[in-house]
């Protein structure tokens, strides 16, 4: 699993549940200085510090196909049967985010 540090001062709701949904580890730019040890990661994202724009890539977020767009669209029993057909365990209690969320990670995994 790749390591992306999501670069934010004080996320809101929203962009925590983006983070999860893109596998990002959330941290905040305005508690580095040019001091500190550089996290090592595979990419960052948001508002990097430029020490880490300098030595990591900049994370793209993957095109979404037609299937991922209309995923919010679904009620939560229909994202379920989609996470059930595709063999993914969830949370029978799980939110719509936590459950579009997982759907978006299966996308993101590479096919065998």
């Amino acid at each position: 699993m790749k390591t992306i540090l999501y670069f934010i001062a004080d996320p809101t709701d929203e962009q925590i549940a983006f983070a999860k949904a893109h596998q990002m580890v959330i941290r905040n730019p305005q508690a580095y200085s040019l001091s500190d040890y550089i996290e090592q990661c595979d990419a960052v994202y948001g508002d990097a510090p430029q020490a880490y724009l300098d030595k990591f890539p900049v994370f793209e977020l993957p095109e979404m196909s037609d299937s991922e767009t209309d995923l919010t669209k679904l009620k939560n029993d229909e994202l379920k049967s989609l996470l059930m057909e595709k063999g993914i365990s969830f949370n029978p209690n799980a939110k719509k985010d936590e459950l579009i969320a997982l759907l978006q990670q299966s996308e993101l995994e590479p096919k065998e």
